[in-house]
């Protein structure tokens, strides 16, 4: 990132899951998580609000910042446990990074989206992990 930002500091985003479950009292999808909250009536302005205040604190500091797009869970496995056909992982992932772009568009400091590629399984046991071509044809 030091080409991008002339060495000087880079803020990133964190935490977004864990300030959602206990900084709210919103109940994310046990399977998508924040990945469903974006075009929710009521989940998509709480996430918004949450990736907007890191970008206000990247404004009020002068710096860029590094946003990842709330889709570690938008994949074919997780949306077929919450029900959902593999056509809504394509349009998880677009409503995600639509909605970065238009916090990018809206700052005045640089920002940086990161497109968020989860497992597809379980990243807890990473003895289960796929294989690169594997990886690749998932996702």
């Amino acid at each position: 990132m030091e080409a991008a930002t002339g060495g000087r500091p880079l803020l990133t985003d964190g935490g977004i899951e864990t300030r959602i479950m206990f900084g709210s009292d919103y109940e994310m999808d046990p399977h998508l998580q924040v990945a469903a909250m974006v075009d929710d009536e009521r989940g998509g302005p709480l996430i918004r609000g949450v990736y907007e205040r890191y970008v206000g604190a990247a404004e009020a500091a002068g710096v860029s910042i590094v946003i990842g797009t709330p889709t570690f869970r938008a994949s074919a496995n997780f949306a077929a446990a919450a029900g959902r056909p593999r056509a809504a992982v394509d349009e998880l992932n677009a409503r995600a990074a639509a909605m970065h772009a238009g916090l990018r568009d809206r700052a005045s400091v640089a920002v940086f989206v990161a497109g968020v590629l989860g497992p597809a399984r379980d990243a807890y046991t990473p003895a289960r992990a796929l294989g690169v071509e594997e990886a690749h044809e998932y996702h």
